[in-house]
Parts: C-alpha cells; sequence; structure tokens
C-alpha cells in the first residue's frame, strides 16, 4: 500500500493505479518527484495524473523495440563467384536495402531519444526534455509527437517564439503525410499564440482553417469521440475569438455548437473526468454571452462541479471554480438576469 501521498488526492491516485496499472513502486516514485519539485499541493493531484500517463506511454513504446538483420551478405558471395553483373545488380538492391535500414535505425533512434525526452520531463527536467525532443525532430522529422511536445514544452517555459515556430512545423510535416487531424492541432497551437501576442485576425484565420480540417476528418469516422472532442475545442476557440470581437450572437452559435458535442460525449461517458470538466466549461461560456439563461447555466456548470467533487474526481486546483460559480449566482440573482 501507499504509505505517504504527498498532498495529492488518494481516491484519484487508487483510481489511476487501477486504470493505468501501476505499481505500488512507480506510485511512490511519482509522488515523490513530485514533493522534491515542491510542486504546490494544489496541483500535486493533477500532475500525478500527467506524469503516470506519460510514464505509461513510455512502457508501452518500450515494449516495441525491435532488431534489423544485415543486407550485404547475398552481395559478397556474388562478387567472390565473379558474377560482375549480378554482384552489380545485387548491391544496387543491398545498398537500397541498407538506405532502408539506416533510416528505421535512425527512426528507432528518435524513438529512444523521445522516450529519453519524457523522462527528463517525468524528472522536471525541462532543458534537457527541450534539447531531447529537438534531437528527435532532426533524427525523424516526420515525427508529428516529437513536434507537438517540442511546441507545448516551449509554451510551457515561456518560449512562445520557438513554439511557434515548433507548431509551424508540425503542421508542415502532417501536411506531407496528408494527417488532417494532425494539421488541425498544430494550427490550432498556432492560433493559440497568435491569440496571445494580439493578433486576433490571423488567429481567427487559423482557428477556422483548422476547423474545417476537423469536420473533413471527422466525416471518415464521424463517431470517433477524440476527434468530435478536438471539434468542440475549435468550436470554443471560435466562439472566443467573436466574444473578444465584441461579437455576441457568432461567439453564442459557436458556443453552442460546442456545447451539443461535449453533451453528448458527456452522456456517452459520464465517468470521464475530462468530458464532463469541458461540459462546465462550455456552460460557463454560455452564462456569459447568454444572459436570459444566465442562472441556468451557472447553475448546470456547478452541478457538474459538486458531482465531481462527491465522486473524488474533482482536481484540488479546480475547488476554488465552485466558490466562483457561487458568487456569481448569487450577483446574477440579485440582478435578476434570469428571465426564463
Amino acid at each position: 500500500s501507499i504509505n505517504n501521498y504527498y498532498g495529492a488526492d488518494p481516491e484519484e491516485v487508487k483510481r489511476l493505479k487501477q486504470e493505468l496499472n501501476l505499481k505500488n513502486r512507480t506510485i511512490e516514485t511519482l509522488l515523490n518527484t513530485i514533493d522534491t519539485q515542491q510542486i504546490p499541493n494544489s496541483e500535486r493531484t493533477k500532475t500525478f495524473k500527467q506524469l503516470a500517463e506519460k510514464y505509461q506511454q513510455l512502457q508501452q513504446r518500450l515494449s516495441e523495440y525491435e532488431t534489423h538483420p544485415k543486407t550485404q551478405e547475398k552481395v559478397q558471395q556474388a562478387l567472390e563467384n565473379g558474377q560482375l553483373d549480378k554482384a552489380e545488380k545485387l548491391l544496387e538492391q543491398a545498398n537500397e536495402k541498407d538506405k532502408q535500414f539506416i533510416k528505421q535505425r535512425q527512426k528507432a533512434i528518435a524513438e529512444r531519444t523521445f522516450n529519453l525526452a519524457e523522462i527528463s520531463e517525468l524528472k522536471f527536467d525541462y532543458v534537457t526534455a527541450l534539447q531531447r525532443y529537438q534531437e528527435v525532430t532532426l533524427l525523424d522529422p516526420e515525427n508529428l509527437s516529437a513536434w507537438q511536445q517540442l511546441a507545448k514544452l516551449s509554451q510551457k517555459i515561456g518560449a512562445s517564439q520557438d513554439a511557434l515556430r515548433a507548431w509551424q512545423q508540425l503542421q508542415q510535416y502532417a501536411e506531407k503525410q496528408e494527417q488532417l487531424r494532425w494539421q488541425a492541432i498544430g494550427q490550432m497551437g498556432e492560433a493559440d499564440i497568435l491569440a496571445i501576442q494580439g493578433k486576433s485576425k490571423l488567429s481567427m484565420d487559423k482557428y477556422q482553417q483548422a476547423h474545417q480540417w476537423l469536420i473533413q476528418q471527422l466525416k471518415s469516422d464521424p463517431n470517433n469521440s477524440d476527434w468530435q472532442r478536438d471539434l468542440s475545442v475549435s468550436y470554443e476557440r471560435i466562439g472566443d475569438m467573436h466574444k473578444a470581437n465584441g461579437d455576441g450572437d457568432k461567439a453564442l452559435s459557436s458556443y453552442q455548437d460546442a456545447l451539443a458535442i461535449r453533451e453528448t460525449l458527456a452522456k456517452r461517458d459520464p465517468n470521464n473526468s475530462d468530458w464532463q470538466r469541458d461540459l462546465m466549461v462550455s456552460y460557463v461560456k454560455m452564462s456569459d454571452v447568454f444572459p436570459n439563461k444566465k442562472i441556468t447555466y451557472l447553475q448546470k456548470a456547478l452541478d457538474i462541479l459538486i458531482r465531481q467533487k462527491q465522486a473524488n474526481h474533482l482536481y484540488p486546483e479546480d475547488h476554488w471554480i465552485i466558490d466562483e460559480l457561487k458568487k456569481r449566482l448569487s450577483h446574477a440573482s440579485s440582478e435578476g438576469k434570469n428571465n426564463d
């Protein structure tokens, strides 16, 4: 059993242990790492979840290592027999195989370096993690996950221009591979940074392009929950931009589209904490642009948080939102804004 949870929520840790099939020693190591890094208590449960998921992904990749046989034995034999034409043809074939072998080995080394980068992140050594993700992109530029992690980590430490370049590179390689969803992910990542930089028109264009890609992607698998969730995020981002530009009607329309998707996902899997949180966020955003139903939406958002708290699925860092929503409800009631 675990003797010390170091401020993380024991119930959430136990749930993740079962879900991710974690050993007690692994859990203790991750919790001790979080404590050593002096992560604020309010963020320890969320941080543990992130580290635990990253650890499980790392374990899965380590089981996929392969070896490759040599490819030039037949060429050597032909040369020894004096069959020059045959040797030449075999050598050409062997040379092509070697090229493919080298490319595969580079990809294998890139995968190992990616694993090392994730270990660095587990240790909160972001400088080394960045260097290793960069090395992966040099060894295997087509590794889309490496570009994504490089962008996210750069953004996390405040290196916005490096993050911007990584998001742009992700899009370029995703386009070459005809990976529409990855193009959309890179496009929205770039748009997020442009929005922060105050480039609202360019940011909106990027969000809308990503949105169209996601719609196109969903046509091939309309019931894909991950893609549906991505589409809801694009609706939300577009709504945020409309709201920032003072266009309340368009913001409302986008928020309604995001809400419809999230209500469907939340009903599909009521135990998915992330989808419940997404739904809560949608209700809050609806309350901002739909005055006549402000109280209704705030109450729905509050109900979700209370249910999550009662089920021990609410992250400690989200507890403050309950008090905030209660304040908003009280303020809205006093102003008589609920005209249902």
